[in-house]
């Protein structure tokens, strides 16, 4: 059986909409969080996540360092790269050990309560 791989299907921010189109006054200088709809390759199906995206000016003022994506600086292109990064390293045999893994590292539908 092939592993199942993890896909972004969709993606918002609500504070900052369409996130993909915009501008921060200062790139360096960034916080906020994204909504990613995650499915594995080739099915049907999502789940979804929530990441915490920073600069790392702005590291020092976050308390809760968890699900972070840190950057040095902002940019769209680089936050879809990072985060493409991590999900190609949770692949897994399973759908169900697929989302552990990405959860392992972003903020799983099931877990924002608890945020």
């Amino acid at each position: 059986m092939n592993d199942f791989v993890p896909v972004i299907r969709s993606f918002d921010c609500s504070d900052f909409d369409p996130i993909n189109k915009w501008v921060f006054e200062d790139p360096a200088e960034v916080d906020f969080w994204f909504n990613i709809s995650v499915g594995a390759k080739g099915m049907d199906g999502t789940n979804d996540f929530q990441i915490h995206v920073v600069t790392q000016k702005s590291l020092s003022q976050i308390n809760e360092k968890k699900h972070l994506l840190i950057l040095p600086y902002y940019s769209w292109e680089k936050t879809l790269e990072e985060t493409n990064k991590i999900l190609s390293g949770c692949t897994d045999i399973s759908w169900e050990g697929m989302f552990k893994q990405v959860a392992k590292h972003f903020c799983w539908e099931y877990e924002w309560s608890h945020r």
